[in-house]
């Protein structure tokens, strides 16, 4: 049952266009038709030509609320005009063929005219509609790239395949579970992306992830919306004192800030409660199955690689609760869990984990079955991007186009610069609320010497990526080297830990599992991370689709350069190397990518014929 403001406001929007239409309809009865029609229309054209000089929201008088108004008045008229006339219709036609005089209430005085004047108008309601076409498109045209803005659901530009996870509802509607018991939903369970198999309390874990994909456009952040409207600013500089009051302000402002520190031996990522905390003075050194922390000289903060942790660990946890169930007096009574998710503050996104997190948006949020958690806890964040100007041994982001400059989607964006001038950071809005962010913080205004000293440095870091992918089409790569020998090759090395997929910041595969507690009164449904290395991930009525580990590892690795394009119109790996690094045995995607370019290339130097 909807509240009585809510009624009140669906009872008076409809009932306004009714009380219009009549109050229209009197006046053109006792004060003439025409005279209405022309004012009126007056009054749509003249505020659709305001409404197209100055723009949407924009001049003294809420232009595009008169201008709605008024074509809602316009509307009314001319329905009763034309319903007036409507019965007439056929015998004034018949009369004007017959070349009779008949009475039109409009004194047209030639036959060719009356037939003559609705192509001219045809014509130039046409004109008008076009050219109010190319004025409004200017007001909704959104940039394309990456969906990362704070209060994003998405993103825009050309349609891409998604893939969504069908979703099942956990627990029987309100009615009879067996002899005796009877069930009541104390509150609806949400639906979300993960497609477990849904069995009772005592069933077995069910694997997620089939896909129902379908076409859909790529939806728009805010962020973006409204980065073409910020005025022009270079942003500013600031040094450590303006990194303190950033975190201070954002605290202030309500924020959960995250954001990377040293600790147990690895930059994490974890709640901040000031700057201090940030990771000043530490470097990592990295490569395939190796991570080591290292003390930097310069003192700067985020002159490290990616860490163990991503961001996903916060948007779409390893654990989380979904339902629980009590036996009480004989029923059951089973209660979701929706929390309110706190309103977070990401600060030092890297680029590569920026569009991590909007290929997560596309896969969470783009399809028909979202997922209310992913959506709630995505909905609030705040985005606060590092470029890179200090890249990992294992760090392949320029061969991903994801890096070491940020793309668009950002609500603020920085770049620290340590030289012999000092350690500053030079900082720039990109949405809304990140201009309102800046405008708080000390600073002075970006000279060019920062600016030009922070974009060498992250083209210099472009030039020393750790690792590359080869030059080739790595979606057509995928697929033509199925049968490869290198997987038996890197099968016969891969000890399907899943590591890689926990560390990936794009893997988003869940499973669900079922508690219960040792009198049997209490249970719960929690969902978890889960991992297409599990055996378990593909099993069926007669065993797993995918027994061996070649099958396994060819699954993730052609899933994420390749068919990860079918379902969702992008590349599934951003370039982190997290995956290298956090191997245990050291295996490195980008190698296992130039083996299998090597072995086409190969095999049709082989099969070409010698020149001669």
């Amino acid at each position: 049952m909807r509240a009585w403001p809510e009624r009140t406001a669906a009872v008076t929007t409809g009932a306004v266009p009714l009380v219009l239409f009549a109050v229209e309809g009197v006046t053109i009865l006792f004060l003439g038709q025409l005279r209405t029609l022309v004012a009126t229309g007056v009054a749509v054209l003249g505020t659709g030509v305001t409404l197209a000089l100055l723009g949407r929201g924009t001049g003294p008088l809420p232009v595009l609320l008169l201008h709605m108004a008024g074509f809602i008045c316009w509307a009314a008229v001319m329905a009763v005009h034309v319903l007036a006339y409507l019965w007439r219709l056929p015998r004034l036609i018949g009369a004007d063929l017959r070349r009779r005089p008949a009475r039109h209430g409009i004194a047209v005085p030639r036959r060719a005219g009356r037939w003559c004047l609705p192509a001219p108008s045809v014509g130039a309601g046409l004109i008008v509609a076009l050219a109010g076409v190319y004025l409004v498109s200017g007001w909704t045209r959104q940039g394309l790239g990456p969906s990362v803005s704070a209060r994003d659901r998405g993103r825009s530009g050309s349609p891409a395949r998604s893939c969504s996870l069908s979703p099942q509802l956990p627990v029987p509607v309100n009615g009879t579970n067996g002899p005796g018991v009877r069930v009541h939903v104390a509150l609806s369970v949400p639906r979300h992306s993960g497609n477990a198999a849904i069995v009772g309390l005592k069933g077995r874990r069910g694997s997620t992830c089939r896909p129902l994909c379908r076409r859909r456009p790529v939806m728009s952040t805010d962020a973006d919306a409204h980065a073409s409207q910020l005025p022009a600013s270079d942003g500013l500089v600031m040094g450590k004192d303006g990194m303190a009051a950033l975190v201070d302000v954002l605290i202030r402002r309500g924020f959960t800030v995250v954001g990377p520190t040293a600790r147990d031996g690895a930059i994490v990522l974890a709640e901040l409660r000031s700057a201090d905390e940030l990771p000043y003075g530490w470097g990592v050194e990295l490569e395939a199955g190796r991570y080591r922390l290292r003390e930097r000289p310069d003192g700067a903060a985020f002159a490290n690689a990616a860490g163990p942790q991503s961001w996903k660990s916060f948007l779409h946890p390893a654990r989380v609760r979904e339902w629980s169930a009590d036996q009480v007096d004989g029923d059951l009574v089973i209660t979701a869990d929706q929390a309110t998710p706190p309103r977070y503050a990401f600060l030092g996104v890297r680029p590569c984990d920026l569009r991590a997190i909007a290929i997560q948006d596309r896969v969470l949020t783009g399809g028909a079955h979202r997922d209310p958690g992913y959506e709630g806890r995505r909905s609030g964040a705040l985005l606060i991007v590092v470029e890179c100007t200090e890249p990992g041994a294992t760090c392949f982001c320029v061969s991903m186009g994801t890096g070491p400059a940020a793309g668009p989607g950002y609500d603020l964006v920085m770049t620290e610069v340590v030289d012999e001038d000092g350690h500053r950071f030079w900082v720039r809005g990109g949405s809304r609320e990140g201009a309102e962010i800046l405008a708080e913080l000390p600073g002075r205004p970006a000279d060019p010497e920062t600016r030009e000293t922070a974009r060498a440095g992250v083209t210099a870091a472009a030039e020393r990526m750790g690792r590359t992918m080869p030059e080739a089409d790595l979606r057509e790569l995928m697929a033509g080297t199925l049968d490869a020998p290198r997987w038996d090759d890197v099968a016969g090395r891969c000890l399907t830990c899943g590591n890689c997929t926990m560390a990936c910041p794009t893997c988003f595969c869940t499973t669900t599992e079922d508690v219960t507690d040792l009198t049997g009164d209490h249970a719960e449904r929690w969902r978890l991370w889960d991992s297409c290395f599990d055996l378990d991930f593909s099993q069926l009525h007669g065993g797993p689709v995918r027994a061996s580990s070649r099958s396994r590892y060819r699954q993730w690795m052609t899933h994420k350069l390749g068919t990860w394009y079918d379902q969702f119109g992008s590349s599934g790996c951003v370039g982190c190397g997290r995956c290298i690094v956090w191997c245990p045995v050291g295996i490195d995607i980008t190698e296992e990518a130039a083996a299998l370019h090597d072995w086409t290339q190969s095999g049709k130097s082989a099969s070409a014929p010698e020149p001669p």
